[in-house]
């Protein structure tokens, strides 16, 4: 009888199910690596290429400049954007004119969440060897006038209101290392030169926008020869009775403007 309940035994099937188990597993696990890949070449391939070529088309009709890009890189996976060579010149009827800032290489780490919304924003932005030529003519038209100005509109404190901006904007954290700015005033034949310059601001913005943590703000340069420091303490909320707070320290040596 013993022999006999054995031999009745049904055969086992947890082997198939085991199987049908790993298949379904292992189509999971292609399908989850071909979306990394999708998205890792988007990110690595597609967005630099747009970045590069896109980019300056869309800020240069916005902004009424002519921008270039040299290079563009992408990290997908920390939404840290690279751009070298980066040139911006003055458009006159649709052709570029004079180049009045160039920058060697700009590390953005973008919002994620706000570019969704449709946003530009970063928390960090690090600017390195900017070089900006300002001129201003005999009759004291500087060669970016048409920039410090609204089109439809003029300020008559000759200075751009970032809110009429055809787009949102919140650049926090910057940084600009390594710069100079030179300054050709032809109404006065006299040029002034501010070299070695290092910069820290906690954001422009052109609509609310808060982080968790800010850069303290500072300068430093050589102005003609003069070397310059200022270092300063801001807090954008909750620390004054309106939410910000900004202490300013200055250091001046032998400053000499001709």
């Amino acid at each position: 009888e013993k022999k006999s309940s054995k031999a009745k035994k049904p055969p086992k099937a947890p082997k198939v199910q085991k199987r049908r188990s790993t298949s379904g597993t292992l189509k999971l696990l292609v399908l989850l690596i071909a979306a990394v890949g999708i998205y890792a070449a988007i990110g690595f391939i597609l967005l630099p290429h747009l970045a590069k070529n896109s980019l300056p088309k869309y800020l240069g009709e916005k902004l009424h400049v002519n921008l270039s890009i040299s290079d563009a890189r992408f990290n997908p996976f920390n939404f840290q954007l690279v751009l070298s060579g980066i040139s911006v010149e003055t458009d006159e009827d649709g052709e570029p004119q004079t180049r009045f800032l160039s920058i060697a290489e700009a590390t953005v780490n973008l919002d994620l969440l706000s570019l969704l919304r449709g946003d530009l924003v970063c928390s960090t932005m690090d600017i390195n060897r900017l070089h900006a030529q300002i001129t201003r003519d005999r009759n004291k038209r500087y060669n970016i006038s048409y920039l410090l100005h609204n089109q439809s509109k003029r300020n008559q404190s000759g200075i751009i209101d970032f809110a009429e901006l055809p787009f949102l904007f919140s650049f926090n954290n910057i940084k600009v290392s390594d710069s100079q700015i030179i300054f050709d005033d032809k109404s006065t034949a006299k040029t002034h030169h501010i070299k070695e310059m290092e910069l820290a601001l906690p954001a422009i913005s052109n609509f609310p926008y808060q982080l968790d943590t800010y850069i303290h703000p500072r300068f430093s340069a050589v102005i003609n020869g003069s070397p310059i420091k200022m270092i300063g303490e801001a807090t954008l909320g909750g620390r004054s009775e309106d939410g910000r707070q900004t202490l300013l320290s200055c250091d001046l040596n032998d400053i000499d403007i001709p």
